[in-house]
Order: structure tokens, then sequence, then C-alpha cells
């Protein structure tokens, strides 16, 4: 699912000044010049599709519980729209929600999902953090990562880190952390080239706040 990148050779870099939407405050940086920057890492990576709906297994699990579903997923990145709905492997309606721009609407949420309340409006915004987002600002400086090249975004106390590894340069993970602790990360795996773009067949996002994990394996690109 979702975005795709190209890799590098892992070079010695710091925590990072941004411009353009990170934070304004600056950093002392051990900068390495041979590392592409944001606009290299974009012009390298595969073109990615405006718009898609996905065919989705789903697997979330929470306090001790897991539930499986089956999932459809529109995504049009240009507008920022979003609208996910679910059943059960019986057929059974599980929720449905969309986005627009950021302002979330839900439809319908079967009764055992509305009794976790918070985390449920928690899981419909956090699936935009899959689809939305996968670049960090322009003019982010790389740093080192275990598998290749990270871009961080710092904002007041909160930092998103986007880690990119590969001969094609894939968004590997993307994390928030908060005053040091991680608040929730999206790891991508498994990505394959398809006539619709390139897309990564196992998303799996963990939410620490909430403490659920949900696992999206990728079933099949509609359109």
């Amino acid at each position: 699912m979702i975005e795709r990148s190209r890799g590098i050779t892992v070079c010695l870099a710091a925590v990072a000044l941004f411009a353009g939407g990170c934070a304004g405050a600056a950093y002392r940086l051990n900068d390495c010049m041979t590392c592409p920057g944001v606009d290299e890492v974009t012009r390298l990576r595969m073109p990615a599709p405006d718009s898609f709906t996905l065919v989705n297994s789903i697997v979330f699990s929470c306090r001790g519980r897991s539930i499986n579903a089956l999932g459809y997923t529109r995504v049009d990145t240009a507008a920022r729209e979003l609208s996910v709905a679910a059943m059960s492997p019986v057929g059974v309606k599980l929720f449905e929600f969309s986005s627009r721009q950021g302002e979330l609407r839900t439809h319908f949420v079967i009764d055992t999902l509305a009794q976790l309340g918070p985390v449920t409006k928690a899981v419909s915004a956090d699936v935009e953090k899959i689809y939305f987002d996968l670049f960090p600002r322009a003019g982010a400086r790389p740093q080192q990562s275990a598998e290749g090249i990270r871009f961080a975004c710092v904002q007041a106390d909160e930092i998103v880190y986007y880690e990119y590894a590969g001969d094609t340069m894939d968004l590997k993970r993307k994390t928030l952390t908060r005053r040091g602790r991680v608040v929730w990360q999206v790891d991508y795996d498994d990505y394959r080239t398809t006539d619709a773009g390139r897309f990564a067949y196992r998303v799996e996002l963990i939410d620490k706040r909430y403490k659920y994990r949900l696992n999206v394996n990728l079933k099949e690109i509609v359109s």
C-alpha cells in the first residue's frame, strides 16, 4: 500500500533543520553531502497514482482481542480524500468511514467496535497515516538509518521520521515521537510493482497511545 521510493548508500548525518512546514528552530548538523535530499528521493521514486481502490485483509488487535476483516479502501491523494469500509469474513459490516482534507466522518461502526470508545476513532484517524504524508517537507536533510536513509521533520516536541531503503528507495517506516517516546509508527513491506504503480503489500500500524495494532495485507488493486 502504498508508496514507494528508491534506495541508496547509507551516509553519516544527524538531526535536522527543516523548511516549509517543519520546525523553524536551528539544529547543529553533521551533514552528509553525498546523501540525496528530499527532492532527489522524490525524483527517484516510481510514479504513484493519484487515486486508487484497494481490497485488503485486515487484522485489528487490541486488549488481547483480534478482529479479522475484509476492507475496501478508496484513496485520492491529490484531493486528500479517503473512504474505508470493512466486513467480517461472513459478510457482517463492521465499519465505514471517510475523510476529506483531514475532516473525518464515521458512517457506521458495529457495536462490538463502538464499545472500544476512543480507540475506534483513533483507528479511523490513523488509517490516514498509512496513505497520506509519505514524504518529509522540502528542505529536510538526510540522516543515517539502519537500512538506508532517514529524514526527520521537527515541530515543537514532536518529530516525524521517514525511513527509505532498498534499491527502489521504498518508504519502509514512518514514525511519530513526542518528547522522545514513540506515539505511533507505520511499517511498509513486500513492495511489488504493478500496472497501477508500486505498492506495499504488507503494512503494520502500531498506536502506542491506545495500545492497538492494525495489520493490512493488500489482496487486490481494483483501480
